[in-house]
């Protein structure tokens, strides 16, 4: 019977399942991959939008201009170049794949700054300036039909999101690009983040399944597809399946030059994986190995560092092994600030 202590009073409140569930280190530590992901994932969609801009004149300059004053946080002025270089684009023609890019931008400007009114119709009037020049499978329709569907996911208008992004689909299965590989994780994930775990482990599949025809087996893009699809897994208590996705995403990093950081993660997701299942001392070795593999890499990754810290001092503290807990669990608070955690013994 789950019972938890409350403000060390010795009162006792049970917690239903769900809520256990959202409290446990094994979804601590989903959560925070996912987010880390999806801030890996958010560029590589950003740049999908951007990727393929036709050509064009001093349009093309003023919307890197807006996305410069955008950076800056000068927003007048940055809404007043997007603006511009939409006017600009538009004497090439109203049907010109250029207001098509510069509709789009700023209906991403739009979105950033809160203004959801205005920035839906941008998103929908370069959906159709787009269908009216290429074929309705073309990669760049794809793309508009994917802003979209953020933008309505973002909205949590799920039904509309849903039927936009199944156009964009259609434009990943009829081409043989890779580039929207990773935006295909970052969806997942994004589903994942809003409890459509379901859906996100098709789209994960669906990845693993394009990243091997398209690249092979043995790349670390599909690697990172089998450690996503893992916590998902995890998350919806197919351990099992978990574990099998986590020694899929190893097996290959494991031949991968330069994977320390990756196989860091996928470890501590294992890890954290022995753990829900009860088994301790596995748990607590491929603990210790990713905490070495996190410390031992170039550029470490200190949030996913702290995380697994964080799961490897609830590790002992769970075995009342208190000065180990309170050695990790400290080590955890220098990366992320404050400790989380007070010994009560």
């Amino acid at each position: 019977m789950n019972v938890r202590t409350l403000n060390g009073a010795g009162v006792k409140c049970f917690r239903p399942r769900w809520r256990r569930a959202l409290d446990s280190p094994r979804f601590r530590t989903a959560k925070v991959v996912i987010h880390v992901l999806i801030a890996q994932a958010v560029f590589a969609a950003l740049a999908l939008a951007q990727s393929s801009l036709p050509a064009g004149e001093s349009w093309q300059q003023k919307l890197r201009q807006g996305h410069t004053l955008a950076n800056e946080q000068r927003f007048t002025e940055a809404e007043s170049a997007l603006n511009d270089a939409l006017h600009t684009a538009e004497r090439l023609g109203m049907e010109d794949p250029a207001v098509a890019a510069c509709l789009n931008s700023l209906a991403l400007y739009y979105q950033s700054r809160g203004n959801a009114e205005t920035a839906e119709p941008l998103f929908r009037r370069a959906i159709e300036v787009l269908r009216r020049r290429l074929d309705a499978a073309d990669p760049e329709i794809g793309k508009a039909y994917f802003n979209l569907g953020e933008f309505y996911r973002k909205q949590r208008r799920f039904e509309e999101a849903d039927t936009a992004f199944e156009y964009w689909l259609e434009a990943v299965d009829a081409g043989e690009e890779t580039v929207f590989l990773p935006t295909l994780d970052y969806l997942a994930l994004a589903h994942f983040v809003d409890r459509r775990l379901a859906l996100a482990e098709a789209l994960l599949l669906k990845s693993i399944e394009l990243a091997e025809s398209r690249l092979g087996p043995g790349n670390p893009q599909t690697a990172r597809s089998w450690s996503g699809l893992g916590v998902v897994y995890l998350a919806r208590d197919k351990s099992a399946k978990a574990m099998e996705a986590f020694a899929r995403s190893l097996s290959i990093l494991g031949e991968t030059e330069g994977s320390e950081s990756d196989r860091a993660v996928t470890l501590g997701h294992l890890a954290a994986t022995y753990a829900a299942r009860l088994q301790f001392a596995e748990a607590e070795h491929l603990f210790q190995r990713s905490v070495a593999l996190h410390e031992a890499a170039e550029m470490p990754n200190g949030r996913e560092l702290a995380t697994v810290l964080n799961n490897l001092g609830e590790h002992y503290r769970q075995q009342r092994e208190f000065e180990k807990a309170e050695q990790y669990l400290l080590g955890r608070a220098r990366h992320v600030g404050g400790l989380g955690w007070r010994r009560t013994h």
